[in-house]
């Protein structure tokens, strides 16, 4: 017996063609039936996951890391469960609970609970956490990085290209090559005296060593919990509450000279708190449905203003209002 491809094809080939054909049936018997196994048992018996590690972050990156937790180099935890019950499917009770977490190793985790008896009650608590990175490479002269008042070190001295103008602020100084090079004075390209010089390696020699790393990132935490009651099928009371707190830094682009106005870029402070009240009574019968209704939103800035020394003279001081704290409320009647 040959094949269509003109092979012959040998008694002994036939035999192990139809074991092999044989075990390929068995395997795909045994999978169908555990598959409708698994199907049926998910269906009547909730499953539990748990799930425990650890990874790896081969390489950091701030910017890769941005929003997921991944920015540092280094072992980090694995932490996942989803856990659910209740009462049995073919019981007569509505019972039913649920836990789940994501992500607990890291700074973006998330836990929420819900506990419910359909018809009657609902239960719901949640928190979780999101990580803002935004620069781990920006570096400042300014001390109190945390504060809302920024101070220059005591041996600040105001930058300044000589050769150019004695009197203006002048950031090239800061730099070896830029702030050496020769200008034009009347018309004729003059490099710098022997006494501009060295005024121009004073000023690096202290101010270039203040300049110090500040991490620039922002996280907000948030917490829930809601309740909804049904003493009837007529009445139902749903309410919640979410608080959410924000805190770190963020760069602010913003004017640092009282006289010769230039920007520089601040750690402005972050320090916020948000409320969220959510409450209804609700009422319905045949065609009418009412409902009286109310939400609050309570937003609070705990930094009243951010204050920084001024670079060109450190006996003044620049200040910035930030964000006011302020509430919203609303009263609904809907029928």
């Amino acid at each position: 017996m040959r094949d269509n491809r003109g092979n012959v094809i040998t008694r002994g080939s036939m035999q192990a063609m139809r074991g092999a054909l044989g075990v390929i049936v068995l395997m795909l018997a045994g999978y169908t039936n555990n598959a409708v196994a698994q199907t049926a048992a998910s269906q009547t018996q909730p499953e539990k996951k748990v799930e425990v590690g650890v990874g790896d972050v081969s390489d950091g990156s701030w910017k890769f890391g941005e929003y997921n937790g991944l920015e540092n180099k280094g072992p980090l935890g694995i932490g996942n469960f989803d856990l659910r019950g209740g009462a049995a499917y073919d019981s007569a009770s509505t019972w039913r609970w649920r836990l789940t977490g994501t992500n607990l190793g890291l700074e973006i985790r998330n836990l929420s609970a819900y506990f419910a008896k359909q018809g009657k009650f609902r239960l719901t608590l949640g928190y979780d956490e999101l990580l803002k990175i935004r620069s781990d490479s920006y570096q400042t002269p300014y001390l109190g990085a945390g504060t809302n008042n920024l101070t220059l070190p005591a041996n600040w001295i105001a930058p300044k290209v000589p050769q150019v103008n004695a009197a203006n602020v002048n950031f090239r100084s800061l730099d070896p090559i830029a702030g050496t090079g020769s200008v034009y004075v009347a018309g004729v390209l003059t490099p710098p005296t022997a006494a501009q010089l060295t005024t121009l390696a004073n000023i690096r020699a202290a101010d270039v060593p203040d300049f110090h790393n500040v991490n620039l990132w922002t996280k907000r935490y948030r917490g829930d919990v809601g309740f909804s009651y049904s003493p009837n099928q007529q009445w139902e009371i749903p309410v919640s509450f979410r608080h959410e707190h924000k805190g770190g830094y963020k760069p602010l682009g913003a004017v640092t000279s009282q006289v010769s106005e230039f920007s520089g870029t601040i750690p402005d402070l972050i320090d916020t708190d948000t409320d969220q009240v959510n409450g209804s009574l609700n009422y319905k019968v045949k065609n009418l449905f009412l409902a009286v209704a109310y939400y609050g939103s309570l937003f609070k800035n705990n930094v009243q203003s951010m204050t920084w020394q001024d670079v060109n003279d450190p006996t003044k001081s620049a200040t910035m209002a930030s964000a006011p704290s302020n509430q919203f409320n609303q009263f609904s009647l809907t029928a």
